[in-house]
């Protein structure tokens, strides 16, 4: 069978962005929601403290500023608003996006379920009783869907642990008019424009993240369709799970680094593909890179997201692929477009 180039058959999409990316469960971060919903599970707890995407369990004493209290307190002095404008009512197609996303599956639903008409009534009951009781089942149904229809955004944007204080206040800063927003539509019942800022919660809670940490860096699936269709060599990509090669140990440090973050769900490795088409290449130069290249970009990736977020290179005398080669062959100031940016 042949290989697939990057591209798909148009031209015009990366192949592996096409369609979902595979999600690595054995990631830390897919790791320790399991043990989190096992625990909700285990204590039939079905608040919104799930949906928080909690480092670890242990505590980092420099990074008060973003415990949930704290956290709010700065909201409410920057938007002169009561906590109340931040929990949000899920509409629902809020609530399939929620549904979709990795970090909470399909727990989303709750445990309410409203006693149907056709159910059986016992034979010490009168049928005025059970009708007062299914109104009573009823009522406190409903009262708990409520609970379950708000979502709390200053609470799902706080806990994050792996940060030092200077990168908190980074962190804090670059959400605070995205927070804001989203409390001002919900004030103004901008339910349209709720629902767009919401679709890009996780990612951009996520971004803000990288940010914070000065991993700002990122190339967009535009910006790579035209990166391989202008590079003089076949370029390739792929998930690190399929790569065979070794990598230098600098580099699966900074990996290992970046997997504390909990912020990617998998990774990717861009490189010069020795075996696809380029026309630049003699089929003699082809022959010494089938038995000598190496694979020199790693990048991350979020589900949802078209970019890769670089997180380190390396260069070898066969190959010499790095995120300041593919800056030069598109223009820094194309290139910067895709960067995360100080404010959302």
């Amino acid at each position: 069978m042949a290989k697939q180039g990057l591209l798909n058959e148009k031209q015009n999409r990366v192949r592996l962005l096409e369609s979902n990316i595979i999600i690595d469960k054995n990631l830390p971060k897919y790791r320790i929601l399991e043990k989190v919903n096992e625990n909700a599970n285990k204590n039939n707890n079905f608040t919104n403290n799930y949906l928080i995407l909690s480092s670890s369990d242990e505590t980092n004493t420099n990074v008060t500023s973003l415990s949930y209290d704290t956290l709010r307190e700065y909201f409410i002095e920057k938007s002169d608003n009561s906590v109340t404008d931040f929990n949000l009512n899920i509409s629902e197609k809020m609530r399939d996006i929620i549904n979709k996303t990795s970090f909470n599956g399909n727990r989303w639903s709750g445990q309410s379920n409203p006693l149907a008409f056709g159910q059986s009534i016992g034979e010490k009951d009168t049928l005025i009783n059970a009708v007062k009781n299914w109104f009573k089942r009823n009522k406190k149904n409903k009262e708990e869907k409520e609970t379950n229809d708000k979502f709390d955004v200053v609470k799902f944007f706080s806990d994050v642990k792996s940060l030092s204080e200077e990168e908190s206040n980074k962190y804090r800063d670059r959400i605070t008019e995205y927070v804001n927003c989203i409390g001002y539509t919900e004030q103004t019942g901008q339910v349209a424009l709720k629902e767009k800022l919401f679709e890009k919660l996780v990612i951009n809670k996520y971004e803000s993240i990288l940010y914070s940490k000065g991993m700002y860096k990122a190339l967009s699936e535009e910006l790579l369709v035209k990166l391989a269709k202008n590079s003089p060599k076949a370029l390739s990509l792929d998930y690190i799970a399929n790569f065979v090669r070794t990598i230098p140990l600098d580099v699966i440090k900074k990996k290992i680094e970046a997997d504390k973050l909990e912020v990617f769900d998998n990774y990717v490795i861009l490189h010069y593909d020795p075996e696809g088409i380029s026309y630049a290449s003699t089929n003699k130069e082809k022959e010494k890179e089938v038995r000598k290249a190496k694979d020199p970009i790693l990048f991350g990736v979020i589900s949802g997201s078209d970019k890769l977020y670089y997180i380190d290179d390396w260069v070898d005398e066969y190959c010499d692929l790095t995120f300041d080669k593919c800056v030069e062959q598109l223009g820094k100031d194309v290139i910067e477009k895709s960067y995360i940016k100080e404010k959302i």
